[in-house]
């Protein structure tokens, strides 16, 4: 909870824009759901005791946004699941079932990860006091349960476009280390093939990369050419270069093989290549 170093708004800015992370997440909550710390003095005492209390402001779910990324980026896993609901908002203007895949799989990534280490996570949702307006938080509930319903429900009613797309940029934040996510090269290459098998253009040119330098997979220069064949017939320029290039140097025998598993892979949505 806020302590009250954090209470006074604009050192809680201050804190925030120095690289604090538990700063940068209460200021990206107090922008998510339009609550704000009332510094008050209880009456009833001899002397002032000071207390806090979370009131209604006004909400900015852009500047929620930012203070979430900056947060998460410090290994903030409140701010993973705070972005993660913000996007899940359909009353947002910030909503985007994309971006709440990329996060939702982080979290649930992280909480896996703690749990191995006999580590638990706690989570609570800020709510309104019907009764004085004021914020307070809920019981805590399963984290892992939350992020594996919510996953299934965004995979289910996503375009496969968008599916794709996500899967795109989740690989993207895992194999750079960003946005929260464990760099991992290996585990990127397996959501760039997800995406890839899903037609995204994007994630079959890293893909070929990755086979072509053998990054997070076995080197393969059949495999990269299949890829880089698949992304350049979905007009992606980089992966056109890259195929024109790398033909040059491939043995007859190596093209034949790659030209005919890219028929076979082409002919079959991209479900048989290998």
């Amino acid at each position: 909870m806020i302590t009250p170093v954090l209470t006074n708004e604009l050192s809680l800015l201050n804190l925030a824009q120095q690289g604090d992370s538990e700063s940068q997440y209460q200021l990206a909550l107090q922008y998510h759901h339009g609550m704000a710390l009332e510094k008050d003095h209880a009456e009833d005492h001899a002397e002032a005791v000071k207390r806090y209390r979370f009131v209604a402001s006004k909400k900015d779910h852009a500047e929620a946004v930012k203070w979430y990324r900056e947060a998460a980026n410090r290994g903030s896993w409140l701010a993973l699941y705070g972005i993660s609901r913000l996007y899940l908002d359909s009353d947002s203007p910030q909503a985007s079932d994309v971006k709440a895949y990329v996060w939702i799989n982080i979290l649930q990534d992280l909480i896996l990860k703690k749990r191995q280490q006999k580590i638990k996570l706690t989570f609570k949702r800020p709510v309104i006091n019907k009764k004085n307006g004021e914020w307070v938080f809920e019981n805590e509930y399963n984290g892992l349960v939350w992020a594996n319903k919510n996953i299934k429900m965004l995979s289910e009613r996503m375009p496969e476009s968008e599916l794709a797309e996500s899967q795109f940029q989740l690989a993207s934040a895992i194999y750079s280390g960003k946005g929260g996510a464990k760099q991992d090269i290996k585990e990127a290459s397996r959501w760039y093939k997800r995406s890839a098998e899903h037609g995204n253009a994007k994630a079959q040119t890293n893909l070929g990369l990755m086979y072509y330098y053998g990054d997070g997979v076995k080197q393969n220069r059949i495999q990269a050419y299949l890829w880089w064949f698949m992304a350049a017939g979905q007009g992606e320029k980089q992966a056109l270069d890259n195929l024109q290039s790398l033909s040059q140097s491939l043995t007859q025998d190596e093209l034949t093989q790659g030209q005919a598993l890219a028929t076979k892979c082409w002919g079959s949505k991209f479900q048989n290549c290998d």
